[in-house]
Parts: C-alpha cells; sequence; structure tokens
C-alpha cells in the first residue's frame, strides 16, 4: 500500500510503498485504510547488532469533516466588471462553493518545499557482502518541488457560482480528477518526478444552470466526455535520482558490480498518455413556467481512420430528429488527400430531417477534389475543383454550384465560374498576397490576351515595397479599368498596405471607397473617392479612465 509523510502546513507527500529510518532517526509514515480492513506491516533490520521496531497509531472512530480555512497557491477571481460602450456596468460576482455550502476547492498537488532524501556510500575496499552506509536529510527548496512537472494545475474548483448583478446567476460545475503519481519501482519517492497524466477531463464543464434572481431554474445544459480507449496510447518513463555511487568488485555478493539491480537509486516510473477524448452528447432542458423541454445533440467519431467528427445528432422537443453526416477523404476514397494528410475537410455534406417513420433530405452538398496530380486547373496542388449540390427530392442528380477553372502556383484563385455560365476572373498582386482586381464575365485568359495583368500586379508590388507607390498603383487600376476590351465587364479593385489592411475599395459603379487608419492601425475612416473625401463612416476608440 501507498505511504505518505506529513510536511507541516503543506499536506501529505507519496513515499512509495516503504519507508527506511537511519540509526537514532525515526521515520513516520502514513497509509489510507478503510474501515475494518486488514493490512500487514513488515519490519526489517539492515545492520548486525541493531533492532528495528514500529509503533502503529489508528483511529477507531468515524470520520469527521470539519470546515476550514486553509491557505494555498495561487488567485481566483473574485468578481469582473464589464463596461459596455453604451449601457451599465455588468458585475459578475465568483463564489467558490458547492451546492450543499462545502468549499468547491479540489487540491490536485500540493506545493512541496521541503524533501526528506535518502543518501548513501561504500567503503572502498570493502567486500561486496557490506550493505551501504544511508542517512536521511531534509532538502529545502525556495520554489514549488511539485509543481516543476504538473501536467495540470494543482487548484481545481468543481463548482463556480457566477452572481451577475440583477441579472440572476449561472452555476458551473466541472470535473476534477488528479492525476497519478508515478510507482516507486527503486528506492523512495521523487516528489519532483512527472505524474502520470490520468486527469484527462479535469477542468471540463459537465453540468451549467441558468437561475434568475429569484433562484428559479431557467435552463440547464449538461454535457458529457467521453475517452475512447481504442486510441489511448502511453509512453513509459522513469524519473531517477543517485542515491550512492556503487563499487565495481568481481565478489557474487548483493552488492557486487551489477550494482544489485539498481540499489543505489531512486527510481519512479510514470506514463506519457495520448487520448483521443471529445464531447459525446449535450442535453439543453429550458424551463417555461417550471415545464421542461428538452433538446439533445450527441456527436459521433466513428471511423477509427481519422479523428474527425462523423455525424451530428439533435433530438428536438417534439421528438424530430436533425441529423448532419460528414464524410472526410477516408469516406470518400480519395488516397491523393489521405497521402498528402489532408484528413479533416468535410468533402460531403448530407442534412436530413426525420419525424417519425418518415425521413426527407433537406441538403446535400460535395467538393470535388482531385484524384491525381497534376491537373488542369489545380496544377500540382490539391485544391477544390468544383461544389456540387443534389436535388432533395432525388439525391442522384446533382448541380455544379461553381467551378474552379484556374489556380496560381501560390494556390490563389484566378478564374471561376458559377452555374449560370458566367465567369469571374481575379488578378493576385501584392507578390501574390492581395486579390487587386476582380472582372465578371471575362476569363483569365482573356486578361492575359489584352496584356493588362502585367502593369497592374508590377505597380502593386512596387506599393508593397514602398506605401508612397499607391497613388501610381490607383492610376494604373484605373487605366485597367478603362481599358475598352473590359467595356462590357463588371470591374471592382482593391490596394492594400501589408499587414494593415486595405486601404481603397473601387466598385463596378466606379465610387470608389477610400480606408484611413490611425497611429495604432486601426480604422478610423471612410471616405469617398480619396483621404479628404466626404465622411461616410467613422470610428472612434475610446478608453475608460
Amino acid at each position: 500500500m501507498p505511504l505518505y509523510e506529513n510536511i507541516p502546513n503543506f499536506g501529505f507527500s507519496p513515499l512509495g510503498n516503504s519507508a527506511e529510518s537511519s540509526l537514532n532517526n525515526s521515520q513516520i509514515a502514513y497509509v489510507y485504510v478503510e474501515k475494518n480492513q486488514t493490512i500487514k506491516i513488515t519490519v526489517k533490520a539492515w545492520f548486525v547488532c541493531c533492532q528495528a521496531y514500529i509503533q502503529a497509531y489508528y483511529f477507531d472512530q468515524e470520520d469527521k469533516y470539519v470546515l476550514q480555512d486553509v491557505l494555498k497557491g495561487g488567485y481566483r477571481v473574485s468578481s469582473t466588471v464589464d463596461t459596455p460602450v453604451d449601457g451599465l456596468p455588468i458585475t459578475r460576482k465568483y463564489k467558490y462553493i458547492r451546492d450543499n455550502g462545502e468549499y468547491s476547492i479540489n487540491i490536485t498537488r500540493d506545493p512541496v518545499f521541503r524533501e526528506n532524501r535518502t543518501v548513501g556510500s561504500l567503503c572502498i575496499g570493502s567486500n561486496d557482502i557490506m550493505p551501504p552506509l544511508l542517512s536521511n536529510y531534509n532538502a529545502i527548496t525556495s520554489s514549488n518541488i511539485g509543481r516543476l512537472f504538473s501536467f495540470n494545475p494543482n487548484i481545481f474548483y468543481d463548482t463556480v457560482e457566477e452572481v451577475i448583478e440583477g441579472k440572476g446567476k449561472i452555476v458551473h460545475y466541472f470535473n476534477s480528477n488528479q492525476d497519478y503519481w508515478g510507482n516507486t519501482l527503486r528506492g523512495s519517492s521523487i516528489i519532483s518526478a512527472p505524474w502520470t497524466n490520468s486527469g484527462w477531463d479535469n477542468g471540463k464543464e459537465t453540468k451549467t444552470v441558468y437561475k434568475d434572481n429569484a433562484d428559479i431554474t431557467l435552463k440547464i445544459i449538461e454535457s458529457n466526455y467521453v475517452e475512447d480507449p481504442a486510441r489511448t496510447f502511453y509512453l513509459g518513463a522513469i524519473s531517477r535520482r543517485k542515491i550512492y555511487d556503487p563499487i565495481a568488485t568481481n565478489g557474487t555478493g548483493p552488492y557486487d558490480d551489477t550494482w544489485n539491480d539498481f540499489a543505489n537509486m531512486d527510481v519512479v516510473y510514470y506514463k506519457n498518455i495520448s487520448r483521443f477524448t471529445y464531447l459525446q452528447s449535450q442535453k439543453t432542458t429550458d424551463y417555461f413556467n417550471g415545464n421542461p423541454i428538452e433538446t439533445k445533440t450527441e456527436y459521433f467519431y466513428t471511423n477509427p481512420s481519422h479523428y474527425q467528427l462523423n455525424k451530428q445528432k439533435i433530438t428536438f422537443p417534439d421528438a424530430s430528429i436533425s441529423e448532419t453526416n460528414y464524410s472526410y477523404a477516408h469516406e470518400k476514397g480519395n488516397q491523393l488527400m489521405i497521402n498528402k494528410n489532408m484528413v479533416g475537410i468535410p468533402i460531403e455534406t448530407n442534412n436530413t430531417k426525420t419525424m417519425g417513420n418518415n425521413t426527407k433530405m433537406l441538403a446535400k452538398t460535395e467538393i470535388i477534389y482531385p484524384t491525381v496530380l497534376p491537373t488542369t486547373q489545380t496544377g500540382n496542388l490539391v485544391l477544390p475543383l468544383s461544389v456540387n449540390t443534389y436535388d432533395v427530392l432525388n439525391n442522384n442528380i446533382s448541380t455544379t454550384e461553381v467551378t474552379y477553372n484556374k489556380y496560381d502556383s501560390k494556390g490563389n484563385i484566378q478564374q471561376y465560374t458559377t452555374k449560370d455560365g458566367i465567369p469571374t476572373s481575379v488578378v493576385w498582386g501584392y507578390n501574390n498576397t492581395q486579390p487587386i482586381a476582380k472582372v465578371q464575365g471575362a476569363t483569365y485568359s482573356q486578361l492575359v490576351s489584352l496584356g493588362l495583368i502585367t502593369a497592374i500586379v508590377d505597380a502593386s508590388d512596387q506599393d508593397a515595397a514602398n506605401p508612397a507607390n499607391e497613388p501610381a498603383l490607383i492610376t494604373a487600376l484605373d487605366n485597367f479599368r478603362k481599358n475598352s476590351g473590359l467595356s462590357a465587364y463588371q470591374i471592382s479593385t482593391y490596394t492594400y498596405d501589408p499587414l494593415i489592411g486595405v486601404t481603397s475599395i473601387t466598385p463596378p459603379s466606379g465610387i470608389r471607397e477610400v480606408y484611413i487608419y490611425d497611429t495604432a492601425n486601426r480604422l478610423k475612416e471612410i471616405r469617398q473617392d480619396s483621404k479628404t473625401g466626404n465622411l461616410v463612416k467613422e470610428f472612434k476608440y475610446n478608453y475608460k479612465n
């Protein structure tokens, strides 16, 4: 059974499954036992002509729980005040108590600044049957030993009451399961050793209760998180600390050059566990005049080949069911996307609604990706080729909503065609990072044949290098718009200050909007035609006090 030591002002710290004491230096250890539980205690003397003894104390009374304030490390929020631009301040106060009035604090790992350690030595020249000479000492540090390798915070609150002044309160319930300290394989425990991260659901909110000022429940949201054991993996590791230096001999005794199976070290084994955890279901209960109305949402991750959501199912109060199914590269058999690790992109989405025994398809959408490379549209990139929608009455009939005709080498869309057959071309500038012109009705090859692209692209690259060149870019874009070869098309043009934002947008009407920023690069004004034109919209940023 695991033993513990009681460190004054800090609490209990694990010792392992055994405790040792040196000559005239007793060791006090504690063990947790249940009522009527039988335990066995073994005492062993390590030295000749020495006696070992033990005194055992136990409590023969029922457990008593007493609430008392104890200082622990860390801060917690007492209250917050939100002050909107218009309206009264909203004050929220937080109480860390359970429904029965008890404090909701959970100490998963006490701060430790002192540790009892064992050191030893072997006499050089001694024969190989002599045990090492051991002694204990207390090591004191200025920083929390246990905090150094903590996977999770050391303090959790399983219940937090959020009181909103004048607007009722929200009670939050959280999971609080601590990690597990490592197993001591040799010697004593090591306080600074990492723990096995068993508390995977720490801090996950399992229930949220909304109440009004009269403490009447308005809504309850219950969340259920689960772990998929089939997708749980771990890596074992050890933390070690040397007690004494062994002596290499040619003997066959217990302390010879085999090092007695690492008896000269404290060794603790722990695990780093990788898990797949997810929200399995969520139930929302709304109360209208005291009558509960339930809505349940379930989430399904059914394909072991990936970790994406396959289905979402919503059951409404009228017993109708809405389902959304998602298919990815694995479900669609797109090996090219699988090889590129593009397994998290929903390729097909299918929405249905069920009432009783009748199921109706509401919508079905599929994004077509290439299955081999290269392609004429995307080159050597895996990018969408088209978007298809399906007839809700006959899901075998599909319509191509948009076709992506051409991309550049960086994956920017250069031409797409909508289902009405009208192409739209996009010219990218600023070193292929921003769209600077959009032409509805013309193909990209038409723009190339007119020889209009190079001038505006070069001007945008110069603007990217020096913002003072923006007027020259605007002139180039205006000449682009006025070209007689584009007179039949709808044209929009754009300029930017890279890393700040768009500086002008000129729609097909030709009425330009100019965007002006302040010294903090926040949008300040939108004006018509120029920086001194008519004010269209103004933005002000104010800070209280």
